[in-house]
């Protein structure tokens, strides 16, 4: 990841740490699909352990992350419920929420991902009217992976 981030000019990158009480959001969805969200909940706990050795070389290479990440317990079972959980229990700072918003058309059905149809759930939750509104009303400020650097 450094190698390729100096290679392009990337100055930020994603930190993949879930904070614990960010991996017990849930959604309807994992209600449903409890083995999945127990192994996706199981596989950031994991990840978690290089956190250190991760942000050593975020100094040593200056490079910059958000302060907070949601995205790997919930991985293709992100819904509004989700979205609105993260919004109740995010800290001050940045916070990425990792998604995967897609319509599932002929072409993504034939593609070789296990995203499918949850794909078209995550863009309904992501463009529901109602979200915007609450993000406002709790001084959150949505932005774009784009406009991250002026933040970082």
């Amino acid at each position: 990841m450094v190698e390729v981030a100096q290679e392009f000019g990337i100055g930020c990158v994603r930190s993949p740490f879930e904070r614990p009480e960010l991996r017990s959001i849930t959604s309807n969805e994992a209600r449903h699909r409890k083995k999945a969200h127990l192994k996706q909940t199981i596989l950031s706990k994991f990840v978690s352990r290089q956190k250190i050795r991760f942000n050593t070389l975020l100094r040593k290479y200056n490079l910059r992350a958000p302060d907070y990440f949601f995205g790997t317990a919930l991985t293709g079972m992100i819904d509004e419920q989700a979205i609105r959980g993260l919004f109740s229990r995010m800290s001050e700072g940045i916070t990425e929420l990792m998604c995967h918003p897609g319509i599932s058309d002929q072409t993504l059905k034939s593609a070789d991902t296990r995203l499918k149809e949850e794909r078209q759930r995550e863009l309904s939750a992501l463009t529901s009217s109602e979200l915007p509104s609450l993000a406002k009303n709790l001084g959150i400020e949505l932005i774009s992976y784009r406009e991250l650097a002026h933040y970082v």
